[in-house]
């Protein structure tokens, strides 16, 4: 292989006296190399660290929301929404500030009338902080959808409680506000 045949997959990430992350697709059966080294040529130690994620989340869609099954309690752990999109159409709730980004859907059709809590807690971090955001609506589809509430916070887990109706379908919406990603 000659470099000549290289092509750039990401952007070059630097960063001074810190990690860097760098997230890109990949395709099977490709080969794919990478540089690493000091920026300002002063040496030192390195390390490099390669892991595989998903390409996106399977329920970055709307379309594929996954099910919260009943009974309740209901955790979804470790969900890698960095490569999650947001799809034409997709709501941007209005009661919260900013854009939701990098947005994974989940369905609820309650049992019983009550008053559900749902929260997003930022474990994992890809390059700045993770502002989580959540969406409650109730409805069927993008047209249908009636916002029942939206926050945001910058660094922190967010929760809030809806009040849901029994046979109702209700979907979340849990994204980024600022479009970086992480776990």
């Amino acid at each position: 292989t000659d470099f000549a045949s290289f092509v750039q997959q990401g952007t070059c990430r630097t960063a001074y006296e810190s990690t860097v992350y760098l997230a890109f697709p990949v395709t099977a059966g490709h080969t794919y190399y990478f540089q690493v080294g000091d920026r300002y040529g002063d040496g030192g130690t390195l390390s490099f660290d390669f892991h595989l994620k998903p390409q996106v989340p399977s329920n970055d869609f709307f379309a594929f929301a996954k099910t919260i099954a009943n009974p309740l309690p209901y955790t979804d752990a470790g969900v890698n929404a960095t490569l999650a999109t947001r799809e034409t159409g997709e709501p941007n709730p209005s009661s919260c500030s900013g854009d939701m980004n990098n947005t994974v859907w989940y369905k609820y059709v309650p049992s019983v009338t009550t008053t559900v809590s749902a929260s997003v807690v930022p474990t994992a971090l890809t390059g700045n902080e993770i502002s989580p955001a959540l969406a409650a609506y109730e409805g069927t589809d993008f047209a249908s959808l009636l916002e029942k509430g939206c926050l945001t916070s910058y660094g922190s887990p967010v929760s809030f409680a809806v009040p849901v109706t029994a046979g109702h379908t209700y979907y979340f919406q849990v994204g980024d506000r600022y479009g970086d990603g992480g776990t």
